[in-house]
């Protein structure tokens, strides 16, 4: 009778709810230098489901890369370079709410080598704070549109300043998008 019980274990499939999507697009993560190599995790994800960035966090904070000392996850939406910290940083300011967006994972694995843990019996303890910096999933299809500076509209503005009726003198602006997003 147990024999037959597991065997009718063994052969039932999960249900729909737990079995894995197949259309989760993620980039490699990036581990900045700055951090160590490993202090900090961006990844960016294309959103398909409502919770989705919230769970790739979790996921992350689980996998080799960010389970032993990682502080900091941040997971950024797909027009985000997770490579280009200016870029998450960002994201960080303009979509994600502290309040709602970041989760803190207490005592976990950390290293002996960590310089912000000083007595030496707290060492192998750390923790995480996972970061949701992309747009929120219920508003996807309203979310402001991004602007984007380009060079050709900067000097057409600039060159009508006074024309436009501009005071003082036109802002002086060194980084402008490249059009490939």
């Amino acid at each position: 009778m147990l024999a037959r019980a597991a065997e009718k274990t063994q052969k039932r499939t999960p249900p729909p709810l737990f079995q894995p999507s197949r259309n989760i697009e993620l980039s490699k993560p990036c581990l900045p230098s700055a951090a160590s190599g490993f202090g900090l995790v961006v990844v960016s994800v294309e959103q398909k489901h409502a919770g989705h960035a919230s769970q790739v966090a979790s996921l992350a904070a689980q996998c080799a890369s960010g389970s032993y000392y990682t502080k900091w996850i941040i997971v950024v939406d797909e027009d985000v370079d997770p490579t280009n910290f200016d870029e998450v940083m960002w994201a960080m300011c303009t979509r994600c709410s502290p309040v709602d967006d970041i989760d803190i994972l207490r005592n976990t694995w950390s290293t002996y080598l960590d310089p912000t843990q000083n007595l030496p019996e707290n060492r192998p303890y750390g923790s995480k704070a996972l970061i949701n910096a992309c747009k929120e999933h219920r508003y996807l299809s309203t979310f402001s549109k991004t602007m984007r500076m380009n060079k050709d509209m900067y000097d057409q503005v600039k060159g009508k300043w006074r024309e436009l009726g501009l005071r003082g003198q036109p802002p002086e602006i060194q980084i402008f998008e490249t059009s490939g997003k």
